[in-house]
């Protein structure tokens, strides 16, 4: 509301005086919407030579033309009048100031720190006990509008969503707004392990001789744990990053041994991570399977290509060459002349393997290296 008052001084002045006494002083504030806590604009239109009084409510009063009334509080509306005086003259107005209330600065729950993957959880609620929106910001544009209690989560949570947070109150019917709570939340990355098992010989051996797997790990920290499985249950005991098991007695033919690695549990977020299964096969005719006199591999090492000598002659030969973890990487069916036949491996990259060569009457195998 704006109330204009203009006071004339007229006793005992010339009429010519009294008619000077033409202009007028408008007052104003801003922002038009008032609240609690805010500093509020008072501005008094220029009058050309005129000194200024502003008085109001709470005892203020202000010299200037412009004068702020700082952090005005909710009894602190009511009409605020300014006078303009130029000489002998006396212009006035009022205007008539009604403070809105304010909300608290929200108070945020959250349950950061979290793992990724996990939900990000957060919520506000004031102490005032009245109807408020709640606005939302963070990292990557974020922005959420909730009522009280009302949570706001982002499911599947990044490590790009830590960051800084902020959340304002706001009263909806008249605008007025919250200082702002900040929160800075965590979500930490998992320590997921990378395990990949092989074993020491090929997993196709004889009764009673040893195999030694171990896992080959990274990702897990400084101080993972292991657990071996056997047919996918806990093996008593198995908890180091090797296994040794003979075979035959700590596992029969078709039996799988796999191990469980845990990451540093010191870590914020350390995974689970199972392992690939390797399958153990027992061959019973070891005499002929192993160590068989008459083959021979040259040169070994080599570069993928070789010769054998020793060769059953007038039989039909397959070969078949394994990789460390048992896998079959090349198989051919070859021709021998005087019991000797070359063999080249095509795109066989660079490791240790196991020659099978298999004919009607005996499987042979052979190790070799290639470079």
């Amino acid at each position: 509301m704006i109330k204009r008052l203009l006071f004339i001084t007229t006793s005992l002045l010339p009429l010519h005086v009294i008619a000077q006494c033409t202009d007028q002083v408008i007052a104003s504030y801003s922002p038009t919407t008032v609240c609690s806590g805010r500093d509020v604009q008072l501005t008094a239109s220029n009058v050309a030579g005129a000194t200024y009084s502003w008085t109001g409510p709470q005892l203020f009063s202000s010299p200037q033309q412009n004068p702020v009334v700082p952090s005005i509080s909710i009894n602190g509306g009511g009409d605020f009048i300014v006078t303009a005086t130029v000489g002998s003259c006396q212009y006035a107005d009022t205007v008539t100031i009604s403070v809105n209330q304010t909300p608290t600065a929200p108070t945020a729950l959250h349950n950061s720190p979290i793992c990724e993957g996990d939900t990000l959880s957060m919520s506000a609620t004031i102490t005032q006990g009245i109807s408020v929106y709640f606005y939302w910001f963070g990292p990557g544009s974020f922005v959420a509008l909730t009522t009280s209690a009302q949570p706001v989560n982002l499911v599947g949570a990044t490590v790009a969503q830590s960051g800084t947070y902020k959340v304002i109150s706001e009263i909806p019917s008249t605008g007025c707004r919250s200082d702002t709570t900040y929160l800075n939340l965590v979500v930490n990355p998992n320590l997921t392990p990378n395990v990949f098992i092989t074993a020491d010989d090929t997993t196709i051996t004889g009764p009673m001789v040893p195999i030694i797997f171990t896992a080959n790990v990274t990702n897990a920290g400084t101080n993972p744990t292991y657990q071996w499985q056997k047919n996918s249950v806990n093996i008593p005991g198995a908890t180091s990053q090797t296994y040794t098991g003979i075979n035959g007695f700590d596992f029969q033919h078709q039996d799988t041994i796999g191990v469980i690695v845990a990451a540093d549990a010191s870590a914020p977020c350390p995974q689970t991570t199972f392992s690939n299964r390797l399958i153990v096969r027992i061959n019973l005719e070891v005499d002929d399977y192993y160590d068989v006199p008459s083959l021979a591999l040259y040169p070994n090492p080599n570069s993928g290509s070789f010769k054998l000598t020793g060769l059953p002659q007038h039989e039909t030969i397959n070969i078949s060459v394994l990789n460390a973890v048992g896998q079959v990487v090349y198989t051919d069916v070859i021709a021998q002349h005087n019991g000797q036949a070359s063999v080249a491996l095509p795109g066989v990259p660079a490791g240790a393997y196991l020659l099978q060569v298999k004919t009607a009457e005996a499987t042979q195998s052979i190790r070799f290296t290639q470079l």
